[in-house]
């Protein structure tokens, strides 16, 4: 039988859908927000064109490639993303510094957009999907960093993160295929948990393990462990 994640994942995050559709949006915003400054009709096109030197053109242009990019969840939309938001906050800084009046307030909120979009995408949890040479969902619950040792079907493993849904475990032994059930064990001072897992995923440090129909004491004896470490 074909093994199916059922973990709480978000295959797109909300925020990566705003920032991707922000993105392909920039073209229109700048449009927009130059006809408004210079009090033009949005039909006067050609005048309003030619406010845009070459180097603004390029970035508008990139902007909505790198925005379908991210919401296909690609990994070259995710590199193009950072080059667009690190040339976008460039220019629009230079922008700044010129005074140009009637460009201030857009490219100061550009230079917002593209600065909380770095900051988003190089998160950890944000850069895997789109990182990793296999398909992987966004996490959904946030994991603790955590090292205690553990045991997982008896053999001994440490962990790098943990949560009530979850875990990574370093090393784990070849048989560790995608799809295996596994029973994980946590000791604490009170005795030893034992936990019906599964893995989700590998790569070359470990595994990841999702937890299976935890009951209400199992997740409390977790959030006391995690809390403990």
């Amino acid at each position: 039988m074909k093994f199916i994640e059922r973990r709480k994942r978000l295959r797109r995050p909300l925020w990566l859908v705003v920032f991707g559709v922000g993105l392909i949006l920039i073209p229109v915003i700048n449009y927009i927000a130059a006809a408004f400054a210079q009090d033009l009709p949005l039909h006067f096109y050609q005048v309003i064109f030619r406010n845009f030197g070459p180097v603004a053109v390029g970035i508008m242009l990139l902007s909505v490639v790198a925005g379908v990019g991210l919401l296909r969840i690609k990994k070259w939309g995710w590199w193009l993303a950072l080059f667009t938001a690190i040339a976008m906050t460039a220019h629009n800084l230079a922008v700044l510094v010129q005074s140009q009046a009637y460009y201030n307030l857009s490219a100061l909120v550009l230079t917002v957009f593209a600065i909380s979009l770095l900051l988003y995408f190089t998160r950890k949890d944000i850069s895997a999907p789109y990182l990793k040479m296999y398909p992987r969902g966004f996490r959904f619950q946030k994991r603790t960093p955590v090292r205690i040792e553990i045991k997982i079907n008896g053999a001994k493993h440490q962990t790098t993160d943990l949560s009530e849904h979850g875990l990574y475990a370093e090393p784990t032994v070849d048989a560790d295929a995608i799809g295996r059930e596994c029973t994980v064990e946590v000791s604490n001072g009170a005795g030893t948990l034992q936990l019906a897992a599964v893995v989700v995923r590998r790569d070359d440090n470990g595994a990841g393990f999702a937890f299976r129909n935890l009951n209400r004491a199992q997740k409390l004896q977790l959030r006391k462990i995690i809390q403990a470490v």
